[in-house]
């Protein structure tokens, strides 16, 4: 496996330099984010720098939590995870832990960890789903987490992973000398952005070319989405009113939002709307922002 991610071609995510520096002091790196923006990825981005810095592979343990193998050895207790790691090193271990969402108790089990193993472990946890992590997690981890979120990608990383750095430099330069770009540049910033906008920056659709792979793609992420956080993880009886939801907001984007509108235009309570409002919040789906009025009693 470390061998695969070491061979891996790797992109630079803009907050990469901000989780590194905090690779040497004693709390866990947690990791928050929705499906396939990028999490695992930077996971070996990690790995992959351990490595450089000279870091022996016999180290570094990385674990999906989707695999029912590594998920029952983290449920199964502290104990029998130590024992494990130390039958191959008794040296410093980076450990890794994917989709920490899946396991029955992870707020003892990381507790346990840092409080009383931070010098023989450093933790590096990803979740895909912020309710869940903070209904399982509670407040027992204060002080024991370093968290950031990580979003699909900005139009910057976009053309990184497009391997378009030159555009970079001419938007960075018409940007500094507050000057309209050339006409010649313009259709091509245009061309990346145009493609920005419909299709997204997930960086595997990114990474695609063709538009039907593009589109296969993303709806795999969405039906994912619903069958693993949405109908396993919340427990939502009525998908079909959910899905609707999505689909209605994806068209109203950018507009403003009456709740009791969309309870009547949908047929469900408007307690339920506000329920899946919450949901798609913490999946990372959408984000909901309070309109700004001149007068601030209509705020």
């Amino acid at each position: 496996m470390l061998e695969q991610i070491g061979s891996l071609k790797l992109y630079p995510r803009a907050v990469f330099p901000y989780i590194i520096k905090w690779l040497p002091v004693k709390e866990l790196i947690l990791i928050l984010g929705a499906r396939q923006v990028g999490k695992t990825y930077l996971l070996y981005n990690f790995i992959k720098y351990l490595l450089a810095q000279g870091v022996s592979e016999r180290q570094i343990f990385y674990f999906d939590l989707e695999n029912i193998e590594y998920l029952e050895l983290v449920n199964s207790g502290v104990d029998n995870f130590l024992r494990y790691l130390r039958t191959y090193t008794t040296d410093k271990k980076y450990i890794f832990l994917d989709e920490i969402q899946y396991m029955d108790n992870p707020t003892n089990f990381l507790k346990l960890l840092v409080d009383h193993y931070s010098q023989e472990i450093k933790l590096f946890v990803t979740g895909s789903s912020g309710l869940t992590m903070r209904h399982k997690f509670k407040d027992a981890l204060v002080g024991r987490r370093i968290t950031f979120e990580i979003f699909p990608l900005n139009f910057k990383e976009f053309l990184i992973f497009k391997e378009k750095t030159h555009i970079i430099r001419i938007l960075e330069a018409a940007a500094s000398q507050m000057e309209p770009l050339l006409p010649i540049h313009h259709r091509e910033v245009i061309d990346y952005y145009e493609e920005y906008v419909l299709y997204g920056g997930y960086p595997a659709v990114v990474l695609l070319n063709d538009v039907d792979m593009k589109r296969q793609y993303l709806n795999d992420i969405y039906n994912a989405y619903v069958h693993k956080d949405i109908s396993a993880i919340f427990n939502i009886e009525n998908i079909t009113a959910y899905n609707r939801l999505v689909k209605f907001l994806a068209l109203q984007m950018g507009n403003l939002l009456n709740v009791q509108e969309l309870s009547k235009t949908l047929s469900i309570t408007r307690k339920t709307v506000e329920k899946f409002l919450k949901i798609l919040e913490d999946t990372y789906v959408c984000h909901l922002v309070t309109p700004f009025l001149v007068i601030s009693k209509k705020n």
